[in-house]
């Protein structure tokens, strides 16, 4: 009878828990099938080239387009490209084709423009105007000139996109206290404006540069994606430029980028390729593609969309039912290999009842599929560093500093996600011991044998009911070795905690359930 009864509960075990696999929901992390599925689903870039050519903006729509990766929009060489740039221009007299700043490389179209910006009688354009930094000498040495022309092409560049009402009134308003403020702060705020914008300007024709400001609030922001954009790694100004254009917002990009500084970017190109809504749904989720891990990613069938358009439009409902779909064919596992293990029970005693044996391995099957939940998302313990130009990076940890705690080992306990995730987890093993360490109890309790028989049967089960204390001085070596070597990285409160579970449930156990029955039970001899 053993093996049909394994058979029986082995075929719902591999189905439900399948079905769990078919779900491609993540507690941190988006599948590449579900951001597939949703670049399907929205406007492709044709559609969204078409409505900014309705909307006027028929170069923003014709840089949107173009299938290039452009060298000046990397900018990861920094001003030294400037230098290669204007000295070319000034030998041969030669404009970047199609830049918004390719009108400006000669002084007098650069004249010429002031003249242009003074006749349109914008008050925004005339009072950047007044804080333009002046035109370099003819006498100066090249070399000389072209450190100082960036800031005022930047500058005449801000002035026209202010004439033709590319930043609001908000932005605007801050643009022009820097440029007319006599505090360093300011000025050195306006001038680093004036470069980023030349930059900048050599990515995209001015159409492109006009719409892609007007997504911006603060020029502060501006300032800050500008800065993060030059570290090594971070994608071409040109694929952000498309980002914002597809109706990414600063402000998402900014977040997310300093988010997951390591592959931030490389998920947003490879989302982007599949289409603009796949970039756009991992900027509004503020999650990274899934990673590969021990266990394959969710599986998908090209004929069979219905996981994946569940996922899409009720992410947090689909993760609950996968969560509940892999605890049900844990249960249904352990069902089919419960024959196969030793009696739960003690030998010669009755047996625990059905309701003991179901929550005995409720617990043990949702232990079972917390682990397969980890297994599947191996950056579930992972804690990202934000990415704040300036500061210091986060020391790391030490064998030393773990057993040798001071004042700099104790600022490093903070309360984050991943800490509370662990505090979870600690906790509902403690709790899971517990109930566990109660049906144990229960069971010795109803035994039909005498008193003193009972009481040797509890001092005989004195390891497991101690079993939380161990668990609870496990997870804390184990934590701290983990923080040690970089595995998982979580404050110092998560492994603290873990002894401190430990010693509450264990002492909530023998105080309030345990000592009352023995003394019964000594009182009853």
């Amino acid at each position: 009878m053993r093996f049909p009864r394994t058979l029986l509960w082995l075929i719902p075990a591999f189905l439900i828990g399948g079905a769990g696999f078919f779900i491609p929901a993540y507690f941190k992390a988006v599948d590449p099938a579900v951001v597939e599925f949703a670049a399907e689903s929205g406007p492709d870039l044709e559609l969204i080239a078409q409505s900014l050519r309705l909307s006027g903006d028929t170069a923003a729509a014709d840089f949107l387009l173009e299938d290039r990766q452009d060298t000046m929009g990397s900018l990861s060489s920094g001003y030294p490209l400037w230098q290669e740039l204007l000295e070319s221009a000034f030998q041969d007299g030669r404009t970047i084709q199609g830049a918004a700043i390719g009108p400006l490389l000669t002084q007098r179209a650069r004249n010429e423009s002031v003249a242009l910006i003074v006749r349109a009688e914008s008050i925004g354009a005339l009072s950047l105007l007044r804080s333009f930094p002046p035109e370099p000498s003819a006498s100066y040495p090249p070399n000389i000139r072209v450190s100082i022309l960036p800031a005022r092409i930047g500058g005449i560049l801000a002035a026209y996109l202010a004439a033709e009402r590319s930043f609001q009134p908000s932005f605007l308003a801050r643009l022009v206290s820097w440029a007319q403020s006599r505090e360093d702060s300011g000025v050195e705020q306006w001038n680093n404006f004036c470069r980023e914008t030349a930059i900048w300007g050599t990515v995209a024709p001015f159409g492109a540069l006009s719409h892609f400001f007007r997504a911006f609030e603060e020029p502060s922001r501006f300032l800050e994606l500008s800065a993060l954009l030059e570290r090594r790694g971070e994608p071409a100004r040109s694929f952000i430029l498309r980002l914002v254009l597809t109706g990414a917002t600063p402000d998402q990009i900014l977040t997310f980028l300093r988010t997951y500084p390591a592959n931030g970017a490389a998920d947003l190109e490879v989302a982007f390729a599949m289409g603009p809504r796949g970039s756009r749904m991992l900027l509004e989720k503020q999650k990274p593609l899934r990673i590969d891990s021990l266990l394959p990613a969710s599986i998908s069938l090209s004929t069979w969309k219905q996981p994946l358009r569940f996922t899409y439009e009720h992410p947090s409902l689909a993760l609950v039912v996968r969560i509940l779909f892999l605890c049900i064919g844990s249960f249904c596992l352990l069902l089919a290999v419960s024959s196969f293990l030793p009696n739960p029970g003690d030998r010669g005693l009755a047996r625990p009842t059905a309701f003991q044996d179901f929550l005995r391995k409720a617990i043990l099957s949702s232990i079972l599929a917390g682990f397969v939940l980890f297994l599947i998302e191996p950056s579930l313990l992972h804690q990202p560093e934000p990415f704040a130009p300036g500061t210091a990076a986060t020391p790391k940890l030490s064998i030393a500093s773990l057993t040798n705690p001071t004042a700099n080992m104790m600022n490093a306990i903070t309360i984050d996600n991943v800490t509370l995730l662990i505090l979870l987890i600690f906790l509902v093993l403690q709790v899971g011991l517990y109930i566990f360490c109660l049906v144990k109890l229960s069971e010795i309790r109803r035994q039909r044998v005498n008193e003193e028989t009972k009481l040797r049967l509890l001092d005989n089960e004195e390891n497991l009911f101690d079993g939380g204390l161990y668990l609870g001085l496990g997870g804390t070596v184990a934590s701290l070795i983990f923080l040690a070597v970089g595995v998982v990285e979580a404050s110092l409160m998560a492994a603290y905690a873990s002894t401190l579970f430990g010693i509450i449930f264990v002492s909530l156990f023998k105080i309030f359930h345990l000592r009352p029955l023995k003394r019964r039970l000594i009182l009853d001899c």
